[in-house]
Formats: structure tokens, sequence, C-alpha cells
């Protein structure tokens, strides 16, 4: 009987990239939920022609231009997690906090750095290889007493099927929960039920030029940053602040200015990197945010939460967020 192909058997494997269009073998390799990267392309059919009948005849249907795009959906764990928010931010700096705990400084850069994904398929169906592939979106999401799942969008420029399959080794180290972590908002801890944080890229993925099918160019346009949190609310404050501009204020004003502040979200593991008392921690540090209309939300007996959605702004001398990275791994 020929024996069935099952997923779980598969791998995705990651490398950074030291030059455009220079197929890395993976470096690490991370546990995925789902992985879907296709291609995206259709055909190029004429226009109907004047003495071609009716039907579609069989020389007007041609190939047209491909990309591969798609998504990994995954816990988020210390470790692998490190090559995807280098690919999101496009800088890295890397150094030791004690014994074998390293600590990696995560900055956002005007230019991303390509990735290498290979994925398995099943055991021994297909090896496929992605080169050039950038980072479009990069999302986390949290709740009290859930894994923190994550999610990344991926835009590749090409592929390349019948790669070896890798003796691949997958990380041990523990999945983030949201039990050990916490939020500030503007200096002061808050309780908080969930939360999220996104990064989009905005990459332009139509850069076709005359002499091939593929992409010649990733493009990274405008940036944007978002989060949002759930907050049980002990007073109207955040309210009226976010709807009115300030806590004393009982209505809207035209001479109203925009509620904005810092925010800072930490991940943390109840377990600490081996033969150290470091924790595993991923930190993001926003300076400056302006937080949008945070309503009531009151629905039969539920609790009584708003939810405060954030837009992350770059103000001068700084950068628009900091994500810092604490594991056991040298460098990305």
């Amino acid at each position: 009987m020929t024996k069935p192909y099952m997923s779980e058997s598969g791998y995705i494997g990651l490398a950074k990239q030291v030059a455009s269009g220079t197929y890395v073998t993976p470096a690490q390799y991370m546990y995925v939920n789902s992985v879907s990267i296709e291609p995206q392309t259709d055909l190029i059919i004429s226009d109907p022609e004047i003495g071609s009948g009716r039907d579609i005849i069989d020389n007007s249907a041609l190939v047209g231009p491909i990309h591969w795009a798609g998504s990994l959906d995954f816990n988020v764990r210390p470790e692998a997690i490190g090559l995807l928010l280098l690919g999101a931010t496009g800088a890295v700096t890397s150094s030791g906090i004690s014994g074998s705990a390293k600590g990696h400084t995560f900055t956002f850069g005007n230019d991303l750095i390509p990735l290498s994904i290979e994925n398995s398929v099943g055991d021994g169906l297909e090896v496929l290889g992605y080169s050039d592939c950038k980072v479009n979106t990069l999302h986390f999401e949290g709740a009290a007493g859930e894994i923190v799942q994550g999610s990344a969008e991926i835009i590749a420029i090409n592929e390349t099927s019948g790669k070896t399959n890798q003796a691949e080794s997958f990380e041990t180290s523990p999945m983030f929960t949201y039990q050990s972590g916490s939020v500030v908002l503007d200096s002061a801890e808050i309780s908080v039920k969930s939360f999220s944080f996104d990064i989009n890229n905005n990459i332009q993925d139509d850069d076709y030029r005359f002499g091939s099918r593929t992409l010649a160019s990733l493009v990274e346009k405008r940036r944007e940053l978002a989060a949002s949190v759930e907050i049980v609310p002990t007073d109207s404050n955040t309210f009226k602040k976010s709807v009115y501009g300030s806590a004393s204020a009982t209505t809207v004003s035209g001479l109203q200015t925009t509620y904005s502040g810092s925010l800072f979200l930490r991940f943390e593991s109840a377990y600490k990197v081996p033969g150290t008392t470091i924790p595993y921690q991923l930190d993001i540090t926003i300076p400056k945010a302006v937080f949008k209309a945070a309503p009531f939300t009151v629905s039969g007996d539920d609790m009584i939460v708003e939810t405060l959605d954030i837009l992350p702004v770059k103000q001068s001398g700084s950068g628009i967020a900091t994500i810092v990275l604490r594991n056991s791994t040298a460098s990305y």
C-alpha cells in the first residue's frame, strides 16, 4: 500500500540571505500550525479576434507573470521567531546578557532583509525552496490563559522544487503564554484581557519587467504598525481621554488634541534560558502612539470591556518602535 502523506511529517526552515537571488539552506526550523505559500499567477487571454469564432482558441491562452505568496500560522516560541522579526523589521543587534542568555534588539529600517524559506511537504512528497522572501506582515495576539499566537504573510520572488530533505532540528524552548506578560500604557501598568500587535510593510508585488515571468523586486512602501488592548475599566478616564481629549472633559471640542502616549508589551515565559536566571522574553516598546476612540462594550451580563486601538507614530529623534528578544540564540 502506498503510504499516505501526512502534513505533520514536514517542516518549515528559515535562513537569512546574504545576497538577493542566492538561496540559503535553512539555519533554523520552526513548528507551524499551518503553511500556505502558493503561486500567484493567471493566464493571459487575448480579447476576441475576428475570425476566431465564439470559443477561446488554443494559441490565445498564454502563461502570465508569477510570484509566490502565503502565510505561516504558529505558536510563538522564543528562538525561531527571531528570523521572522528580522525579516519584518530589517535590522538587529545581538549581545550577551549572562551565560548562555543573549539579547537581540530589532529596529525598523528602510530596507528589509530577504529570507530563504524551505517547506518540506509531508514525508517526502516534495521539498520546496523559496528565495528572496520578504515578510509583508507579522501579527501577534494573546489572551489571558492562552498561548501567544503569531502569523506572517510571506511574499517570494522564486520557488524551486526538489530541494534536499534536511535533517531538521526544532527548538525545544517553551511557547510564550500570557501568564507572565505585562502591558504598560503611558508609564502605568494596566490590566488587560487580550492584546494584538501588527507590523505591515505594505510590500508592492507587481514589479514585473519585459523578459522575465518573475518579479524584478519587492518594494517596501509606507510601513504601518498597529496594536490593540482589551481593557477591563475601573473608571471612565480612558474613554474620556480617547473620545474627548482629556479625563476632565465631558464632550468633544473643536480645539481637541489627540490622546497619545507610550506603550510597552512584554511576553514572558515561566522558564529560564538554560543555565541562567534570565527568562525568555519578548518586549515591544512604542515611544509614542495615538490612541483611537475606546467606547464601552456592553452586552447582556458580560463583563464591561473597552477595546483601545493604538496607532504607533514616529517622532523626531527616535524610531517608531523597538523589539527586544531574550533567548539562547547567539545571533540572527
